[in-house]
């Protein structure tokens, strides 16, 4: 699981191209002071078989 700021869109696409999927988008205004105050957390799945 990682975190980064909705309105970061570099983040989101190097996340996006590294197959990580959006769980939650939700408000967080102690940790972001601009724009929507918005977090992401995104995740992703491995896969276990070898």
């Amino acid at each position: 699981m990682i975190e980064r700021h909705e309105e970061n869109l570099a983040s989101a696409g190097m996340m996006k191209n590294a197959g990580f999927t959006i769980y939650e988008t939700f408000h967080d205004p102690d940790k972001r002071s601009s724009g929507r105050q918005n977090s992401v957390v995104l995740g992703y799945i491995l896969d276990n078989e070898l």
